[in-house]
C-alpha cells in the first residue's frame, strides 16, 4: 500500500522501545508485563501489542502530581553488565556519507564513539564493524538506538549489513517517547530538552538524543529513582 504513508504520521510507535528500557531500568516491572502468546497471527499480535502498550501507559505515563526532574538527575544504580550496553547510530542521508556511532552503558554514560567519513579511500566499513566488535562484548544483545532510528537502521542495513548482525534485532527509538508523552504525559513532553532545529551536526544530534532519553528516564522510567528518594 504505497499511498498509506501519505495519511499517517512518519513516527512509528512499537512496544520494543518500552520493553527494552523497562528491562534495563525497571526489571521487576518488566516481569509483570503481559506476555505474548506468540501465535504469529496478525490480529492476535496487534491485540497483544495494544494490551502491552496499555500496561506501560498505566504504569509509566500516569503522572498525576508528578514533579518534573531536570539535570542533574539522581544517581542511578550501576549497570555495568555488557548486556545492558546500547549502540547509538546516526547517518547523514540516504547516501550515507557520514556515520556517527556511540556506545553507552545502561545508564546512558558514553563509553566510546566513532565518526566516519564513508567517502574516504580506506575501508570505512571494516573500521565500523571492527569498532562494534571491540566494544560490544556480548553479541546480539545491544539494541540500536537513536531518534527515528528505523531510518538509520534501514540505511545501514543496505550498505553494512554486518553491523546489524552484531546488534539486537530490537531498536530503541527516542521518538516513541516523544509521541507517547505528547499524548499521555503532556507536562513531561512540554518540559523536555529541545535541541536546535537547524542543527545538522551528527554529533550534536546523537548526543542530544541521549540527553533526551536521560530526561525521559528521570521522568517516565522513574520507579528506581523513587525508591532511592524514599531511602535517602
Amino acid at each position: 500500500m504505497p499511498r498509506l504513508h501519505t495519511v499517517l504520521h512518519p513516527s512509528i510507535v512499537d512496544c520494543s522501545t518500552l520493553k527494552e528500557l523497562t528491562l534495563r531500568w525497571q526489571p521487576v516491572r518488566y516481569t509483570q508485563r503481559p506476555h505474548k502468546q506468540m501465535m504469529h497471527r496478525a490480529r492476535d499480535d496487534i491485540r497483544e501489542s495494544i494490551n502491552e502498550l496499555n500496561h506501560y501507559r498505566q504504569h509509566n505515563f500516569y503522572l498525576t502530581g508528578h514533579t518534573i526532574r531536570h539535570p542533574p538527575y539522581l544517581p542511578a544504580p550501576t549497570l555495568s553488565n555488557p548486556r545492558t550496553h546500547l549502540v547509538w547510530l546516526k547517518t547523514d542521508s540516504d547516501q550515507v556519507n557520514h556515520v556517527y556511532v556511540i556506545i553507552t552503558d545502561g545508564n546512558l554514560n558514553i563509553l566510546n564513539d566513532i565518526y566516519l567519513d564513508m567517502n574516504e579511500k580506506c575501508n570505512q566499513y571494516s573500521l565500523l564493524v571492527g569498532f562494534l566488535h571491540r566494544n560490544i562484548l556480548v553479541n546480539r544483545s545491544s539494541p540500536i538506538c537513536g531518534q527515528c532510528v528505523h531510518i538509520d537502521r534501514a540505511r545501514i542495513e543496505r550498505i553494512v549489513p554486518e553491523l546489524l548482525s552484531c546488534c539486537h534485532y530490537r531498536s530503541i527509538d527516542v521518538d516513541v517517547l516523544n509521541v507517547l508523552c505528547r499524548r499521555w504525559a503532556r507536562q513531561v513532553y512540554e518540559n523536555r530538552p529541545i535541541r536546535c532545529a537547524n542543527s545538522n551536526d551528527l554529533v550534536t544530534e546523537l548526543q542530544g538524543s541521549i540527553q533526551l532519553l536521560q530526561y525521559y528516564r528521570a521522568n517516565v522510567f522513574k520507579f528506581d529513582l523513587f525508591v532511592q528518594e524514599k531511602q535517602s
